[in-house]
């Protein structure tokens, strides 16, 4: 019973934490705008990372997002993922994310500083019509674009079938397409269990970047998948 007490409060200790590490980003963003305070999304996502007892371990080297545009996809298992993402990536990018994410507290100023692509998902067809527009006026613009093609977390720890609008943007834009897989973030904390765990997030950054020219739709997510299960996702039986 005094065990179960020390963690809660550890647990409140952490959720007051992420709290005041967000209000102060969110008043950084009203004062100094989102551009520059982009600057600053790394350092907040690795406070966030130590505050939930994480730590983070880099295999691989991403492509300049400065000197290059590319459309980056990543396994999706957990809320960690956000902020492992935002710790990992430097120069001009924006991410494509439900647009409820922008309203919670710790993971919206991170998505605000990207100036994210909101996406509708009540609504598959405006989804992808939304992401497609969008996503290609960012390219255009300079930005990458970062999204996880599940679409949502996985329940079970296993990859989850692959949703193509981003595939589809990498095909209409002629971007290439970095894959991310990051080990042991649905151990760290996972949608079924409200606790987190401490420990080390393994970031595994692909060598091998696809080139969508002359690719079917359906044919590089086929390829993006074999690249994360490669990197060490785990394909159900």
């Amino acid at each position: 019973m005094f065990g179960r007490l020390i963690y809660l409060c550890d647990v409140a200790n952490v959720a007051l934490t992420f709290a005041s590490y967000a209000r102060v980003y969110r008043r950084q963003l009203r004062e100094v705008g989102a551009l520059a305070a982009q600057e600053d999304v790394r350092h907040y996502c690795r406070k966030i990372l130590l505050s939930a007892g994480q730590t983070m371990c880099v295999e691989g080297e991403l492509p300049s997002l400065d000197t290059g545009h590319y459309v980056i996809v990543s396994t999706h298992a957990s809320y960690l993922d956000v902020f492992t993402i935002g710790a990992l990536l430097t120069g001009k990018f924006t991410a494509a994310a439900a647009q409820e994410y922008m309203r919670w507290f710790v993971i919206g100023p991170i998505l605000c500083a990207h100036n994210c692509i909101a996406i509708d998902r009540s609504d598959g067809k405006a989804a992808r019509e939304s992401l497609l527009r969008l996503g290609a006026e960012a390219i255009a613009q300079g930005f990458s674009v970062v999204g996880f093609p599940e679409g949502t977390r996985t329940r079970d720890g296993y990859l989850q079938p692959l949703k193509t609008g981003l595939f589809q943007l990498a095909s209409n834009t002629s971007k290439k397409i970095v894959s991310i897989h990051i080990q042991n973030a649905f151990e760290a904390a996972n949608r079924r269990d409200w606790r987190v765990q401490p420990g080390e997030l393994v970031v595994r950054i692909s060598p091998h970047l696809i080139d969508p020219k002359d690719l079917t739709v359906a044919e590089i997510a086929e390829h993006v998948r074999e690249e994360f299960i490669w990197l060490g996702a785990k394909e159900r039986p």
